[in-house]
């Protein structure tokens, strides 16, 4: 799938498998902790916003949904 077609899940797995760990090369707690807090904002978007994980869309992690999730 083009980038330009790719769904939030496809772009923020292709983050980590090659931004985080192929070009930044960071070790693989970093990672986890980047993975932890996306599955902690996952959770939130499906509790709070009724947004199932493979419906999650770039419109639903805007800024006014990150800053609420970080208030949460």
């Amino acid at each position: 799938m083009s980038r330009a077609g790719a769904t939030f899940q496809e772009m923020v797995e292709s983050w980590f498998l090659n931004w985080l760990m192929g070009h930044r090369g960071l070790s693989g707690r970093t990672v986890e902790s980047y993975r932890d807090a996306f599955r902690l904002l996952v959770g939130w978007l499906r509790e709070e916003r009724g947004v199932a994980p493979d419906e999650i869309t770039f419109d639903d992690v805007g800024r006014d949904a990150v800053v609420a999730f970080l208030d949460y």
